[in-house]
């Protein structure tokens, strides 16, 4: 029976952060006066998103989280409402009223009408950055939108709760007159309530700008060759957090991975063909597989039109890239005609690999692993082939090979330094440790269970170390849960609950609802074990409302079949057919795994009226 959910819905799109200046101090002056024109700001915060083909997806009080169809649409947004504040009737009748607004662009997670993650998170933290009335926007962001407004380079920031700085540029007045002029205007309405500028102040300032003219033209040509390197930079920092955001999908957080989709994400983005130019498009504005399907149609034309055998390669390894998440036989056909310009191609031949075990065929996968390290790879590669090879053994109960494979990759990873591959293979071997232990059972196996816990616990733990040092949370997520199982299957419940609670922070701070519920739910059986029914329940409800909030309906069904069971042991059969019955739509009759899994779980409970 299985009880896998569907993968949470994403999108790539940008998030437009915005947060009222002072609003505790304005709300103590003039509470009612405040809470009117908080009203009609969010209103025209409303009018101005929707102008731009956005929309308004989350108010709390002062702020506001808005999603906006691309980085332009979200800057023209944020400087329209920047502007309409000192404009509007209400707004600029004496209330002071002046935002934050911060952009970002990237993947985020669709949860019914809400947005979350890591895109979401970041524009919040962007907006704290901001000065009073000001606009701060990410690198991503900022290289996706036209040319033409001006913007200070605010370095590399590190803020709260993010594992990486994050490259952030702040929207300045222009240069010239008319710059000045809309920033006299606006500190003339920063400056209401003190009474406005005289005319002779406001003269001076104007004939300054004018002199400085001159001045700003003579830098023009010497900003533009920096402008155009800075720019470049910019498409190779907004290719990289593409290629992140690509192998966030696929479930890879290793240096591998992340190269391989940065270098084919970087192509694309420098790439001045007229032929990938809507594939380019489509990309940017969040469509991958649309741009996976637009590439494609370009290679089919480059080769009929006997294009080189790189230029293909380069398209294929494109398409693949973008599709490996989305449609893997998409993706097992572009690394199939990559694999026909280079066949040595250590990535090609790992994508390969990992597309025949997501579609059970570990022959395949197993000679394109073979192939790989036959090549005399660099270490990386060999590392990740060997983990690959060591992890097909292990599912194939040939546990000897797999260590010799796993403690080959961590030889290999601590010898080069490659410190997130040694977490990895440390990780493979704690848990192929508990793989043993767990298939370790009768009387005669105690003295085997705890050596094997033992070395699952030695391992895992320095893996931690690493994790936590290289600050990858992937890994970290895992390695919690696994020592978390190993120390549960001991019955050492105390610690159990220690690595499942910092386990389930982690995953909340995260915003994963799958892991956050699957922890949860190992939190509910922990709790039963001891026999503390109301952490049982607490952690069985927090597991059900993040499986629902996540829309994940095969974990949904197991859950609720979970706490049923729960109120049969309770002595509560009435209980536990309420349960059910609130939860008929998640409990399809029709559903033969569903209903395996409630002849295990509920053994003799009948529902139907006497």
């Amino acid at each position: 029976m299985s009880t896998t959910a569907a993968p949470e819905r994403r999108r790539l799109t940008t998030i437009l952060a915005a947060d009222v200046c002072r609003y505790a101090a304005l709300s103590e002056a003039d509470g009612e006066g405040t809470l009117d024109a908080v009203e009609a700001l969010t209103t025209r915060v409303q009018e101005v998103v929707e102008a731009q083909d956005g929309r308004l997806f989350h108010r709390a009080g002062d702020g506001f989280l808005a999603e906006l169809p691309s980085a332009t649409a979200a800057l023209k947004a944020a400087r329209a409402l920047q502007a309409s504040l000192s404009s509007h009737p209400i707004l600029a009748d004496g209330h002071g009223l002046c935002l934050r607004i911060g952009l970002h662009t990237g993947e985020a997670r669709v949860a019914g009408p809400d947005l979350l993650g890591h895109a979401v998170n970041v524009a919040a933290r962007l907006q704290g950055e901001a000065k009073p009335c000001g606009i701060v926007l990410s690198e991503a962001t900022r290289i996706l939108c036209e040319p033409g407004v001006p913007m200070r380079r605010m370095g590399e920031l590190k803020l709260k709760n993010l594992r990486e700085p994050v490259t952030a540029y702040e929207v300045t007045p222009r240069t010239g007159l008319g710059g000045q002029v809309a920033a006299l205007l606006h500190l003339g309405w920063v400056r209401r309530n003190k009474g406005p500028l005289s005319a002779a102040v406001v003269l001076v300032l104007l004939v300054n700008a004018y002199l400085l003219q001159d001045v700003v033209r003579r830098g023009h040509a010497e900003r533009a060759e920096a402008a155009a390197a800075e720019r470049l930079a910019a498409i190779e920092e907004n290719a990289r957090i593409l290629a992140e955001r690509l192998a966030e999908a696929e479930g890879q957080s290793g240096a591998v991975a992340r190269e391989a989709t940065e270098a084919a994400a970087l192509s694309l983005l420098r790439s001045d063909e007229p032929l990938k130019a809507e594939a380019t498009q489509l990309a940017v504005s969040g469509d991958l597989l649309g741009a996976a399907h637009a590439l494609r149609a370009v290679y089919e034309r480059q080769a009929a039109e006997g294009s080189p055998r790189e230029v293909l390669a380069e398209t294929a390894l494109q398409v693949g890239a973008l599709s490996f998440a989305r449609d893997q036989a998409l993706a097992g056909w572009a690394y199939e005609r990559a694999y026909e310009a280079r066949p040595r191609d250590p990535v090609v031949l790992l994508r390969l690999a990992a597309i025949g075990i997501d579609q059970g065929r570990p022959e395949d996968a197993r000679a394109a692993l073979v192939a790989l390290l036959g090549t005399s790879p660099e270490a990386r590669y060999a590392v990740e082939a060997e983990l690959l090879l060591g992890s097909l053994a292990r599912d194939d109960r040939r546990f000897e090979e797999a260590e010799r494979r796993y403690r080959r990759a961590l030889l290999v990873a601590r010898d080069t330094n490659l410190a997130q591959q040694e977490g990895a293979a440390l990780a493979s071997l704690g848990s192929l440790a508990f793989m043993r232990l767990a298939e370790a059972e009768g009387d005669d196996a105690f003295a085997g269970r705890q050596a094997l816990g033992t070395e699952a616990k030695l391992f895992l733990e320095r893996a931690l170390r690493i994790a936590r040092t290289t600050q990858d949370t992937e890994l970290a997520s895992s390695v919690l849960g696994t020592l978390g199982n190993v120390a549960n299957a001991l019955d050492h419940t105390e610690e159990a609950a220690r690595y499942y609670e910092e386990r389930l922070a982690l995953e909340q701070d995260e915003g994963d609802r799958q892991a956050v519920a699957s922890v949860a739910f190992n939190l509910a059986g922990l709790a039963a074990k001891r026999g503390d029914r109301a952490a049982r329940d607490r952690y069985a409800a927090l597991a059900l409302d993040a499986a629902e909030a996540g829309r994940i309906d095969g974990m949904i069904g197991y859950l609720v079949m979970a706490r049923a069971g729960y109120a049969v042991e309770d002595g509560d059969p009435a209980a536990a057919c309420r349960l059910l019955a609130e939860n008929a739509d998640h409990l399809p009759s029709d559903e033969p795994s569903l209903a395996e899994m409630r002849a295990f779980m509920l053994p003799g409970l009948d529902c139907r009226a006497p």
